[in-house]
């Protein structure tokens, strides 16, 4: 799962559907589809388990900015990316992978509110479990 959820950064930042859809059509001028680096991206993982812990320790090897949250701090996480509060996560991300179980506490946990208050243009959405999410924006 943590090999999926980077795969999935990594094609959001290179406009992978974009790049897609414009060889359809045999286009392959470059203008518009250079994407960003996951380099200078800072990544936000919420839940630093098993898959969040995978997932922050093969993207320090990429050089990018890593922030985690969790209920559980775990020490071996604390050395891949600095532990921070939601608020913060939410702020600085320009990429956000969730990894937390699907239950009630968690339901709707990223909606429209949080959106409107947080996050800029720049954010990409992972999510195993969609009820997490009620308010989705992509970008990029």
């Amino acid at each position: 799962m943590a090999n999926y959820a980077i795969m999935l950064m990594m094609m959001s930042c290179r406009r992978i559907t974009h790049i897609l859809k414009r060889a359809e059509i045999q286009e392959y001028l470059l203008k518009g589809k250079m994407g960003r680096e996951i380099s200078q991206c800072t990544i936000g993982v919420i839940g630093t388990g098993r898959i969040g812990r995978s997932v922050l320790q093969h993207l320090s090897g990429f050089g990018c900015c890593l922030l985690g949250f969790s209920v559980h701090q775990n020490s071996e996480v604390s050395q891949l990316a600095e532990y921070v509060n939601l608020e913060t996560l939410y702020k600085e991300s320009d990429i956000i992978s969730i990894h937390v179980p699907s239950v009630p506490q968690n339901y709707h946990m990223i909606n429209g509110m949080i959106v409107v208050l947080y996050f800029n243009n720049n954010l990409i959405y992972y999510v195993l479990h969609m009820e997490l999410i009620y308010y989705i924006v992509y970008a990029i």
